[in-house]
């Protein structure tokens, strides 16, 4: 979590993620208990499969949204191009 905070931030960003935690902790107990009464036990963990799913599946997305990336630069030119996939360089000739 902290690697994901900008410098100066970490503690706003913890004290966030804890919050979302403790949030979690009162509400989950008390929508179970709902959807449960309301539609029974399969209903929940069939919802819960189908929302774990889902997030997996956006996960990848996320991860490529927050992940930063190194700049890129001018590399050299590719081995095809410098004939070592050829073996120009190996035999002397034009590739």
């Amino acid at each position: 979590m902290t690697g994901l905070a900008p410098p100066g931030a970490t503690a706003r960003y913890l004290a966030v993620y804890g919050l979302s935690w403790g949030i979690a902790t009162v509400v989950a107990p008390v929508l179970a208990t709902q959807v449960i009464g309301a539609l029974g036990p399969a209903a929940l963990w069939s919802g819960c499969a189908v929302l774990c799913a889902a997030l997996s599946c956006g996960q990848p997305a996320l991860m490529r949204a927050i992940t930063p990336r190194p700049p890129v630069r001018p590399g050299p030119a590719p081995a095809t191009e410098l004939g070592l996939l050829t073996g120009s360089l190996l035999t002397g000739a034009a590739g």
